[in-house]
């Protein structure tokens, strides 16, 4: 995984674990973050999940692993920093097709933009 996603991940991570004193280490970092987007002008958002191993999963059970979770896709790093790539594989998902998109907004709560079929694509990533 690159560095940069580590990164990216690492910071989402952080910002729950410092307001958290109450919860162990072990069950805030579970390897993953949730990803939130929506096409610019539409109030509905859906989410799906990216995992460090470069996974991207949609819904399953709560606290379940990425093997147990149906998968969605791949998502990895580009040269350029805050700059991502997401091929999302299922057929029947509004996102379907390779969308790249890049850091429009700092950490702790970063926000990414990118195009898909002539439509604006926001996507914010959380702490899952």
């Amino acid at each position: 995984m690159r560095t940069t996603m580590r990164r990216l991940l690492s910071l989402a991570f952080l910002v729950t674990l410092l307001v958290s004193s109450t919860a162990p280490a072990s069950n805030l970092l579970k390897d993953r973050a949730r990803w939130e987007w929506s096409f610019e002008g539409k109030k509905e958002t859906h989410t799906f999940t990216g995992w460090v191993s470069g996974g991207l999963t949609v819904g399953g059970e709560k606290g379940s692993p990425e093997a147990k979770r149906p998968k969605l896709g791949t998502w990895k790093a580009l040269t350029a920093p805050g700059e991502f790539e997401l091929n999302i594989t299922k057929k029947d998902h509004p996102l379907y097709g390779t969308l790249r998109v890049k850091q429009t907004q700092p950490d702790p709560n970063p926000v990414l933009e990118g195009h898909l079929g002539g439509k604006k694509v926001i996507l914010k990533l959380f702490k899952d």
